[in-house]
């Protein structure tokens, strides 16, 4: 996120870092969105600018925050669902660490950045107690049976003993893309070889979590520490499929 969020910044100063600050108007944002050859990265530069903005409000640098307002381009919510059988598949090249990965990310629904950072001293007898990084919001997951299971395999499969649950061969965390870039091997070779017929990222493992905890009566929303159900409704991909009747043709009216 922040790799991402300083290249936005690159590309904002670009554009517009040769103006005022306060001379930067809501038609100047809204050329921007419009002529953008990215429609959604748009979006996102534009959201990083209305924070600069807000924060240059408070300390009295402008008056007002020219972002406020303009209508945003419009974007396709994702509706990836993995299946049960697109994980197994996926899951099946992987060695049995990574594969214990894998599932902590589906039972717990943790976001992967509060995965790698999760310490043993986080982890006792009531279960895994965290904060949630974006949201800040604090949760004990509790102990099951499966949660049990993970948290014996990974300890069992791990590199080496350390501070960290997920750790690297000399004890430390991964970054975020060295992980990735493991998982990813995998999962391209489970569509190389056909296992899988459409590729997903690591992050709908996330959705997958929130819309199965749904269809078993729990509380995705409380699983996936969000703070508002408009959080989690962008994370529940709907399995449902319509059934709907044909019509039936009329039958010609026989002569008499």
């Amino acid at each position: 996120t922040q790799k991402d969020r300083l290249s936005y910044l690159k590309k904002l100063n670009e554009v517009f870092g040769s103006m005022n600050a306060a001379k930067l108007q809501p038609h100047h944002i809204a050329r921007y969105l419009e002529e953008h050859p990215s429609p959604v990265t748009a979006n996102r530069e534009i959201a990083v600018l209305s924070v600069a903005y807000r924060k240059a409000m408070r300390i009295g640098m402008v008056n007002a925050n020219p972002c406020t307002g303009v209508e945003k381009n419009k974007e396709k919510p994702r509706d990836r669902y993995v299946s049960d059988e697109e994980f197994l598949a996926v899951k099946s090249l992987c060695d049995p660490w990574l594969q214990a990965v894998m599932d902590l990310a589906y039972i717990t629904g943790m976001r992967l950045g509060d995965l790698l950072a999760l310490e043993h001293r986080q982890i006792d007898e009531e279960g895994i107690h965290i904060r949630q990084s974006k949201t800040g919001t604090k949760q004990i997951i509790e102990r099951t049976p499966a949660l049990n299971d993970v948290l014996s395999r990974l300890k069992k499969h791990r590199p080496v003993s350390g501070m960290y649950v997920i750790c690297t061969k000399k004890g430390q965390p991964y970054s975020t893309y060295g992980f990735s870039s493991i998982w990813r091997k995998k999962r391209d070779k489970a569509l190389a070889e056909e296992k899988i017929k459409e590729t997903f990222k690591w992050h709908d493992i996330r959705a997958k979590a929130a819309t199965d905890a749904q269809a078993q009566g729990l509380d995705a929303q409380r699983l996936l520490g969000h703070t508002t159900p408009e959080q989690t409704r962008a994370y529940i991909r709907s399995k449902e499929v319509a059934r709907v009747r044909p019509v039936s043709p009329r039958e010609a009216s026989s002569k008499k």
